[in-house]
């Protein structure tokens, strides 16, 4: 495979060609790939099967037979887990269950997509309703979208089983959910997979009470979607988008960002926020940066205060804006309003009344890795655990995006390991109970800045330089071992990353 792409033609070469001699290409790659997915499918299952059968040779419990078999599959394929697991499901389904519709894939003439689509629909039936859609459907899948092939499968399925079609919609609705994703600018995505009625009837009363809020001027001047925006954050919270966040929140920043007006980005909940809007979070002043939702304050309700310094001045006095790092003193919000980057001065809402507390993180100069705690200030307990969290920011295995939820001992307690940074990190839970089957293997070594080689650990001194000016982090590289020898590294992101 890497002999054939090694002779794959470059840009120029492909410029040079007509345009009728690119589409056939174009047709050729995109049947290349359907057909290599096919393959990809056949040993998927393959390597489920084999290693279903070493792990009933190791004596694995009958409960847990199966388990870190997809996340192998998702180290090598640079997939989540949820991602690897869902498409070996489906794999297994087309492969031991549609084999006219593997066919066409293999042929090239229909899409991974389209398959997985009639896959996923036809998942809860039994063999030989599967096989009647396969044939039903064979002759027509080629001239179908992906999406149409689904939405085709899914009507037979529910014409041949209507029981099944209870079934899945029961199992949808045991799989409502609700996350949360990185938008630009400092915004983020919240999404809920809700029963359909259930989202019909939460659109349904922001509109009704937007339109209300609009019609009476409370509002302002501010379009439907916003008041819906701020209508959603009070009603889960129980607050105005206008006061202070009365729960904790861990946003990370460097100490330039919050006392020195620098434009380094930080991180909110491990997603990039810009450095002025994360000031503005931890100093209070984030009512600056919104138009007020419910009108204006009457007069006089906002005291003088202090302006946010700009980049190079020195701190405030203490108890105007900052109190010294580590003094155990909540910081209270400024009350004068700020400017924007062209001096206009920005509307303000009442001043925020939440605490803020700032606990002090040490990073490593070279690399921008956290590695250090101060631990004097013991308001909330499990100091470790939060320092990690903050570290790791998501779980630590490679392209495993999934929330922390357990922090790990690397080298097991129950074999020695210490309850310290040093043998700590940040998994989901999945991944947690995934470690302890049998031939997985976890160990931290020290790394080098971002861009160096690794070495191996006994060749690296922290803090020294190798014989290519690459300085030693104090930072630790996880290295995970699965039960087939592969070895994936994973380190933990740095603070100044998206800054550089």
């Amino acid at each position: 495979m890497a002999d054939l792409l090694a002779g794959a033609p470059s840009s120029e070469q492909l410029s040079a060609i007509p345009g009728v001699v690119q589409i056939d290409l174009i047709a050729a790659l995109e049947s290349a790939k359907a057909s290599l997915s096919a393959v990809q499918a056949r040993a998927e299952v393959a390597f489920r099967d084999a290693q279903l059968e070493e792990q009933s040779r190791l004596g694995v419990p009958r409960k847990d037979l199966g388990r870190g078999i997809a996340d192998q599959l998702a180290l090598a394929r640079r997939v989540t887990p949820k991602q690897a697991s869902d498409q070996l499901t489906f794999h297994r389904v087309l492969v031991e269950s549609l084999p006219r519709t593997l066919r066409l894939l293999e042929g090239g003439r229909i899409s991974d997509w389209g398959a997985s689509q009639v896959a996923r629909n036809v998942l809860l039936l039994d063999e030989e309703d599967r096989d009647r859609i396969d044939e039903a459907l064979a002759p027509v899948l080629p001239s179908l979208t992906a999406g149409a092939a689904g939405r085709r499968a899914l009507a037979l399925a529910q014409s041949l089983d209507p029981e099944a079609a209870v079934r899945r919609r029961s199992l949808a609705v045991a799989s409502r959910r609700v996350g949360l994703r990185p938008a630009p600018d400092g915004m983020s995505h919240l999404h809920a997979l809700v029963p359909v009625e259930d989202g019909v009837a939460m659109i349904a009363a922001l509109r009704s009470a937007a339109a209300t809020a609009r019609a009476t001027g409370e509002s302002g001047s501010l379009p439907a979607g916003a008041v819906m925006a701020d209508l959603l954050v009070e009603r889960v919270t129980g607050r105005s988008p206008m006061v202070g966040v009365p729960i904790e929140i861990q946003l990370l920043m460097t100490d330039r960002t919050l006392l020195a007006g620098a434009e380094e980005t930080a991180t909110l909940d491990g997603m990039p926020l810009p450095g002025g809007v994360a000031r503005g979070l931890a100093l209070g002043a984030t009512a600056a940066l919104r138009t007020p939702h419910r009108g204006t304050p009457p007069p006089g309700t906002l005291p003088p205060g202090t302006v946010l310094p700009p980049p190079g001045t020195a701190l405030p006095p203490p108890g105007t804006a900052a109190s010294p790092p580590g003094a155990g003193s909540p910081l209270r919000s400024p009350q004068s309003p700020p400017a924007d980057r062209q001096g206009a001065t920005l509307p303000i809402a009442p001043p925020e009344e939440a605490s803020r507390w700032i606990r002090r993180l040490y990073t490593d100069p070279a690399t921008g890795e956290l590695n250090g705690m101060d631990t004097r200030r013991r308001f909330f307990t499990g100091s470790v655990r939060r320092f990690i969290s903050l570290r790791d920011q998501h779980c630590r295995t490679p392209w495993c995006d999934a929330p922390i939820r357990d922090i790990d001992h690397v080298h097991r307690a129950a074999d020695g390991g210490a309850t310290d940074l040093s043998n700590g990190v940040g998994h989901c839970e999945r991944f947690n109970h995934v470690r302890e089957m049998p031939g997985w293997d976890s160990r931290l070594e020290p790394g080098l800045v971002p861009g160096a080689t690794l070495v191996p650990s006994a060749a690296i001194v922290p803090g020294s330089a190798d014989a290519d000016g690459a300085v030693a982090a104090s930072g630790k590289v996880l290295r995970i071992t699965t039960p087939t020898g592969h070895e994936y590294t994973s380190l933990a992101p740095s603070l100044r990353d998206a800054a550089v």
